[in-house]
């Protein structure tokens, strides 16, 4: 859609993605951290450099929001803003508390969608 006139993606990530041609693997161990050595700051796989390459191809940069409380591998997926000309934001521990008026709408709207039909 933007291919021809290029522009900017902005991509919000909570999880590792594990779906498609992008799907990673968890790879950090629990003794990890303890490491003086840490084996994981390289990428584990060429996909999200060579999504990037495509996207700069098409003068499209990529902004990356990790907002995680869990193991996201930024190392691998940072790649795609790094070669595309693009940032990478991290919130670490991130957690969202909807506010008390948004709790009672997914209420009621569930209370809605469960609702029997008569």
């Amino acid at each position: 859609m933007i291919g021809s006139i290029g522009g900017r993606v902005t991509v919000f990530a909570t999880s590792l993605p594990n779906l498609g041609p992008g799907s990673l693997q968890h790879r950090e161990e629990k003794d990890d951290q303890k490491q003086p050595d840490v084996k994981h700051l390289g990428a584990a796989s060429d996909f999200y450099k060579t999504l990037a390459l495509d996207f700069a191809g098409a003068q499209i940069s990529v902004d990356l929001f990790f907002l995680n409380s869990t193991y996201c591998d930024i190392a691998t997926i940072s790649g795609v803003a790094r070669h595309s000309g693009g940032s990478v934001y991290h919130y670490p521990f991130f957690h969202h508390s909807p506010p008390p008026s948004a709790t009672g709408a997914v209420e009621t709207g569930g209370e809605a969608v469960s609702h029997p039909v008569n």
